[in-house]
């Protein structure tokens, strides 16, 4: 059973939109979202993405994806929906906890506890 969704949002800047002060391009990459059953499902979304640390608490980002050509940045925000505030919580310290550890000891970690979800 899902504990619920990532959707995923971007908004592309343009050194012309930025002087404006605004965005070029901005909405939903994916609205309806990647359903997750357990917490490490989640983490393991986020870090596959790219994201560094989380912002708030359902909301994460990475750093921008720059084209050098036009000067465009890209920018990709992934929400979390559905989640309980606990589950947030919880999705919230395992990505901490693998921000201590390199990557491949990071996926291990995730590999076993989305193992212990699945035995549930």
């Amino acid at each position: 059973m899902a504990i619920g969704k990532i959707k995923t949002t971007f908004e592309v800047i343009t050194p012309e939109s930025a002087a404006e002060g605004g965005v070029e391009e901005h909405g939903w990459e994916d609205e309806v979202g990647f359903g997750v059953d357990c917490i490490a499902e989640a983490v393991e979304f986020l870090i596959n993405k790219g994201v560094e640390q989380g912002n708030i608490r359902d909301y994460y980002t990475v750093d921008p994806q720059r084209d050098y050509q036009t000067g465009a940045e890209t920018y990709y925000g992934y929400h979390l929906d559905g989640f309980s505030d606990g589950d947030m919580e919880q999705v919230a310290d395992m990505f901490n906890k693998c921000e201590t550890m390199d990557y491949q000891k990071c996926l291990a970690f995730l590999r076993e506890k989305k193992e212990e979800c699945e035995g549930d």
